[in-house]
């Protein structure tokens, strides 16, 4: 058996209405292209749900030194990136002012 095309499950799981009644009787009865379907539906749901009113449970310090030791990073990058308001990587390039080109 011929399963549907992924870009034709793409499309429907992106709210298009394409295909032909052979394809729509194929997906009534094929369990491997509807659980893809419903597979790309929840996906495309999540990344187009509105995350204004959620929020998000921040991560506990023991993660974050579990991630520090898992990647070997410096003693200077050992430090809670949620407890300082400019720690991470990219801030103490963003203090510094930037350099002209000669």
């Amino acid at each position: 058996m011929e399963h549907l095309d992924a870009e034709l499950l793409s499309l429907l799981a992106l709210g298009e209405s394409l295909g032909t009644d052979t394809d729509a009787d194929h997906l009534a009865s094929c369990l491997v292209c509807s659980e893809t379907l419903r597979g790309l539906q929840h996906a495309v749901h999540i990344a187009t749900l509105d995350t204004a009113g959620i929020e998000l449970e921040k991560p506990g310090s023991q993660n974050w030194a579990a991630i520090h030791q898992a990647l070997g990073l410096s003693p200077t990058l050992a430090t809670d990136p949620l407890t300082q308001p400019s720690a991470g990587p990219l801030s103490h390039r963003r203090s510094q002012p930037r350099r002209k080109r000669p």
